[in-house]
């Protein structure tokens, strides 16, 4: 198990990627005026749309040590399964 560097990067500005499609042009125009950030990846020869959505989780807390999960033991599946890449790469540094 990582150990948390707690940046809170996990609960703020949520990036969902999809796959591109000929509809994506209209979805990036609504997404943009609804203040997401969207990118056009590349992977495994596949086009994607990457959109971050501006968010807070509601359940973010902050104390001395940075911030924290204020419901940590009871955190939803996908929080338990999110894996961190500032993480990851600070433990490949």
């Amino acid at each position: 198990m990582m150990e948390c560097l707690r940046c809170a990067r996990c609960c703020v500005d949520v990036p969902l990627t999809f796959i591109y499609t000929d509809t994506s042009v209209k979805k990036i125009e609504w997404l943009k005026y609804h203040h997401c950030e969207t990118k056009i990846l590349e992977k495994d020869g596949k086009k994607l749309l990457q959109v971050i959505i501006p968010l807070t989780c509601m359940h973010l807390g902050y104390d001395d040590k940075g911030y924290k999960c204020k419901i940590y033991e009871t955190r939803p599946k996908i929080c338990r399964e999110f894996t961190c890449f500032e993480v990851v790469n600070a433990s490949i540094a």
